[in-house]
């Protein structure tokens, strides 16, 4: 019999993880599934989990959004034989949205443990430095950007107003009141892009913040990176522009540009946004790598593959 461990993040989508504990716990019992919940008491408490207990379990189940599965996902080795389930109950779960869960926590949990379809999903890794410390190392397995939807990510993570993507929508429209590009160099394979732009971002899914569309061709096991730049533009343009994304229709936007790669540098100076699946931070660097790990890591799917 297998062995789950439930990683649950209480506060994800402003408590639902909280609220549904009580229903996933009677679902366990009536199916006397094998199982352990742990629920996180703080930020990073999921990656000190799933690193000491990754060996003991079968399946990690993450109950949260796009954040509660980025700390488990580095916490876990790369290549580690621990089948991961996501069941989407945050803020953004765009990853899980690639895996097509259900929302629904019945629905969720039905699909962990009566659909027998696995995925080996890519993984990610950005390293960046400033040239005087020792560089330092994130995964992720959704997105990395940095500019302008890194700076509506840090404000949606730290002066949060509403849920879901009305949440991310109102802290675009405060973003805009600290408006400004970033100014960095990209080079990936033979390209070389240069230039003041609104945001850079790098997609192994195909969405992020709840449903911005801005990596709309990306796979989640295709060992490549899906990369887009847009332009700096006007606020009334981005304004224009923005529903494109919620639609899907970015490749319609002229400003965006989209690119694929295995790997790629950027070059760049200063203090400024960036963010791993929605976790957002103010960093200083001069360099940027990001490539995609040989290593995959396996997922519990609700495709038809």
């Amino acid at each position: 019999m297998k062995k789950y461990l439930f990683i649950i993040n209480p506060v994800s989508g402003k408590g639902r993880g909280r609220k549904h504990l009580p229903e996933i716990k009677d679902y366990l019992d009536k199916m006397s599934i094998s199982h352990e919940i742990i629920i996180t008491e703080k930020p990073g408490h999921a990656t000190l989990i799933a690193n000491e207990r990754q060996n003991l379990f079968d399946v990690i189940v993450s109950v949260g959004g796009d954040g509660t599965l980025n700390e488990i996902i580095n916490g876990i080795d790369p290549g580690s034989k621990t089948i991961l389930g996501v069941i989407p109950i945050g803020s953004g779960n765009d990853f899980a949205f690639n895996l097509l869960m259900s929302k629904n926590i019945e629905e969720s949990l039905d699909i962990i443990f009566r659909n027998e379809n696995h995925i080996l999903c890519d993984v990610c890794e950005l390293e960046y430095s400033n040239g005087k410390i020792n560089s330092t190392k994130k995964r992720f397995i959704n997105n990395f950007g940095l500019g302008f939807d890194a700076q509506v990510a840090y404000i949606n993570q730290h002066k949060k107003i509403g849920s879901g993507i009305t949440s991310y929508i109102i802290a675009v429209l405060r973003a805009l009141m600290k408006y400004k590009s970033i100014n960095y160099t990209l080079s990936f394979e033979d390209e070389r892009i240069i230039g003041e732009k609104l945001l850079l971002t790098f997609g192994n899914g195909t969405s992020s913040g709840g449903g911005f569309y801005l990596t709309p061709n990306a796979k989640i096991n295709d060992n490549l990176l899906d990369i887009t730049t847009i332009e700096f533009i006007s606020r009334f343009k981005l304004l224009q522009k923005l529903p494109m994304a919620l639609i899907n229709k970015m490749e319609t936007v002229k400003e965006a540009k989209m690119y694929k790669a295995e790997k790629a540098d950027i070059s760049l100076n200063g203090d400024f946004y960036i963010h791993t699946d929605g976790e957002a931070s103010l960093i200083s660097a001069d360099k940027i790598s990001v490539k995609v790990l040989n290593d995959k890591l396996k997922f519990i799917n609700n495709t038809r593959n």
